[in-house]
């Protein structure tokens, strides 16, 4: 019996301690971040949308697949092409220089459960070149009336 208990035990732990490290925010974590950045209400559910598709709120996703060789980082899918690994990581505010500098921060700073950094870039990037800067905001989320849509029902947030 002492035998079953410790093996329930360490197989809980291991289970539950797997789940901590899973790189997973949840959808109201992504509303506290956004709205730590002024982001408009009603921009909200673009914003969830766009999370959910992109990366399915695995703050440190990496995606390789770019044909031009590029990667994608973070909740908000970053490229690096454009936007991180820059040269120059000064932090800009105007559209002009961070569309030719990026956000001013490495790639690698979207990979920890810190958001607030992808946050501050991904609404750079929203600003200055709207929610089409990401595909998978322009092939799922574009047009749709999202306010019907439960995953993206931050009322509770």
């Amino acid at each position: 019996m002492k035998t079953l208990t410790i093996f329930i035990f360490v197989m809980g732990t291991l289970a539950f301690g797997g789940m901590a490290n899973a790189g997973y925010l949840s959808k109201c974590a992504v509303v506290r971040s956004l709205r730590s950045y002024n982001v408009p209400e009603s921009e909200m559910r673009d914003w969830l949308c766009l999370v959910k598709h992109e990366s399915n709120f695995q703050y440190n996703a990496v995606n390789d697949a770019n044909r031009d060789g590029s990667k994608d980082y973070g909740i908000y899918q970053i490229n690096s092409n454009y936007w991180c690994d820059q040269p120059d990581n000064t932090k800009y505010s105007r559209c002009w220089q961070i569309r030719s500098h990026g956000c001013g921060y490495p790639c690698s700073a979207f990979l920890d459960s810190d958001i607030g950094e992808d946050t501050d870039c991904a609404v750079k990037i929203r600003r200055c070149q709207g929610f089409s800067a990401w595909y998978a905001w322009r092939d799922n989320c574009q047009g749709r009336d999202l306010t019907s849509d439960r995953d993206y029902d931050f009322s509770r947030c």
